[in-house]
């Protein structure tokens, strides 16, 4: 499934959507119209609705950052973009008070339209072993690629992803995901770790 908002136009008596220009988001796109075509006869469920608050899109907003970091981790996984993306939501309600609803005792993370990070908040993450510092107060950073290493001041919120080599899958799959606190003791401000048998690693620069 993919929710996306999309500005109509009528071109020569014919209702159409543009689509969008972000580039992930006409991935996702071209994947569930492949479904439709492959399973459903070219059939395709749509629910019209008003597009939601405004909120920070396109290249350069934290949105597309995290979006497109997500897509490489689908790329190098095979697993699917939702299920990525829910897995990150699902360890920020645990670690980081994430809105979330509770229905039936079962925890639902809020959607980004829903949210906002606040004015101190920043979100980053990254590819095959990129490297993030962070400059600013009370910042949260994701580093979900495989060797990555991250640096903060501190009172901020650092997230790594350890990955191993799977023989059988013949990729990298996720060993252990984990979320420390700058408290400028146990995690050193301006100090690069990286996620080293499940611990967070003081690392070379």
């Amino acid at each position: 499934m993919v929710q996306i908002v999309l500005k109509r136009e009528f071109q020569k008596g014919r209702l159409v959507f543009i689509p969008p220009a972000d580039e992930y988001a006409q991935a996702n796109i071209r994947r569930e119209l492949t479904k439709c075509r492959d399973r459903f006869n070219d059939y395709v469920l749509i629910t019209m609705q008003p597009p939601k608050k405004p909120r920070s899109t396109g290249p350069g907003s934290q949105s597309h950052h995290l979006n497109g970091h997500i897509q490489q981790i689908v790329n190098q996984t095979g697993l699917s973009f939702e299920l990525v993306k829910y897995c990150i939501k699902m360890l920020a309600v645990e670690e980081m008070d994430y809105p979330h609803a509770v229905v039936d005792g079962h925890v639902w993370p809020q959607s980004e339209a829903d949210c906002s990070s606040g004015d101190g908040a920043r979100i980053g993450s990254s590819g095959y072993r990129a490297r993030i510092g962070s400059s600013g107060d009370g910042a949260v950073i994701c580093c979900a690629g495989h060797g990555c290493k991250v640096k903060a001041k501190k009172g901020s919120w650092i997230t790594l992803a350890e990955w191993i080599y799977d023989q059988d899958k013949e990729r990298y799959i996720p060993k252990c995901v984990k979320t420390e606190y700058v408290d400028g003791e146990k995690i050193k401000a301006d100090v690069f770790y990286m996620l080293k048998d499940g611990e967070f690693t003081e690392a070379a620069k």
